[in-house]
Order: C-alpha cells, then sequence, then structure tokens
C-alpha cells in the first residue's frame, strides 16, 4: 500500500467515522452523537439549555394562605378595637340572669292560666317576651297579661322602683344610661284573627303600645321584628 494515501474501507453495516481535528470542543448547542457498530439506532445526548420552568400551583398557595392570615389579622383588630358585635352601645347595662327570668316566667304561669307558654331572652338593650295562650284568649286580656309579665321580670330583678316609675332603674336609667327596653310578640294557639299582637314598652317610660295584626301602627311592628 502507498504511503501517500490511505484509502479506509467501510462495510455496510458499519457506520462512517470522522474524525474531528484535534482541539475541537462541541458547543452548548451541538448535539453529540454516539455510534455503534451493527445497530441502525442513534442515540442522541443534548445537554440542558440550563433553563428550569417555575411551578405555579406552589405561588397560588402561598398567596392564598397569605390572604386568610392577613384576614384573619383584620377581624382580629376591628374586634378588639370596636368590641363585640353590640359594641359600646351595651356598656353600662345591668345585668338581666336567666335566674331572674326564671322566677318571672313561673311567676306569670301560676297566675295567668290563659298563658300556655312564655319565653324571655335578652339581646343587648332589648328584653323579648314571647307569649302564647291558649284558645280563646282576648286581646285585651293578652296585652293586660304581658303587662304584669315585665312588672314580675321587674320584681324578680330585685331592684327598688325609681323615683315616680312603677318600674326600677333596670328599664329606667342607671348611671345616665338608658336600660332595657320591651318588646312582646303575643300569639294564640287557635290563631285568632286579632294576633299576632305585638307591644312596646321603651326604656325611662311606664307606657305600653300594642298594636293587632292589622299592624295598625307599623313603627312598633318594624321595631319588635327588627333583626
Amino acid at each position: 500500500m502507498s504511503n501517500l494515501a490511505q484509502k479506509h474501507f467501510n462495510f455496510d453495516d458499519e457506520d462512517v467515522k470522522i474524525k474531528k481535528p484535534s482541539g475541537h470542543k462541541a458547543s452548548m448547542n451541538e448535539t453529540q452523537e454516539f455510534h455503534f457498530k451493527d445497530e441502525d439506532d442513534v442515540v442522541s445526548a443534548k445537554k440542558p439549555s440550563g433553563k428550569r420552568k417555575l411551578k405555579k400551583w406552589p405561588i397560588v398557595l402561598g398567596i392564598f394562605v397569605l390572604l386568610i392570615v392577613i384576614g384573619i389579622v383584620s377581624v382580629y383588630n376591628m374586634t378588639k378595637e370596636d368590641g363585640p358585635v353590640y359594641g359600646d352601645r351595651c356598656a353600662g347595662l345591668l345585668p338581666i340572669t336567666q335566674n331572674t327570668k326564671t322566677t318571672a316566667i313561673e311567676a306569670v304561669k301560676k297566675d295567668h292560666n290563659s298563658v300556655k307558654s312564655i319565653h324571655i331572652e335578652t339581646a343587648c338593650r332589648t328584653v323579648k317576651i314571647d307569649i302564647v295562650y291558649v284558645g280563646g284568649t282576648s286581646a285585651r286580656v293578652a296585652e293586660s297579661i304581658a303587662q304584669d309579665a315585665a312588672k314580675k321580670l321587674d320584681a324578680a330583678s330585685g331592684r327598688p322602683k325609681a323615683t315616680n316609675s312603677a318600674f326600677s332603674d333596670l328599664f329606667g336609667t342607671y348611671n345616665n344610661e338608658k336600660q332595657y327596653e320591651i318588646n312582646f310578640y303575643l300569639t294564640a294557639e287557635d290563631n285568632a284573627s286579632e294576633y299576632p299582637i305585638y307591644g312596646t314598652k321603651k326604656a325611662g317610660s311606664d307606657n305600653f303600645n300594642f298594636t293587632l295584626a292589622s299592624v295598625r301602627d307599623q313603627a312598633t311592628y318594624n321595631k319588635v321584628n327588627k333583626k
């Protein structure tokens, strides 16, 4: 064989090998191919581009949690500054205990056979008295019993009568603060046409106002049924 040139013979099942100049380095984006004899497949290996995709769901979750924390802190600060639901509107009220209410209920049931059931509850500056009467009880009798229920509740508190009033300061004024008003809701088990009857007694006043189902006094009706 001549020294001037060399021939390289390849068989059909062999890939052509190309020698690259010495010192050649593959670039970052260059594809390197590895060839194996007796195989037709070429395995290519690309170097990673160096870019990573950020997942969105951890970011969304983090924002959601942050909003919840901000909401909780805001509610806490509002409660701390403004007080409970009613705020300062309930400050300075004399207490009406459950024992006081129970004593009044028992006294009303004992003295009035027309009363089927009676419920008394307090909500800030309002006392709510709900009475259900037996069938056949007239509206006039129902109103009279309701007024007596208010007086029995006042008596059960044990507080002395205020000056020039049939009630104590529990339903008047204490330390320059008006106390409780009373709202009535009167019904009858026979659903007579006069019922339901709504009534109110304002703090500091001995007067009662009642309106029948026809709602002659819309202001009283709205006051009793306000949420």
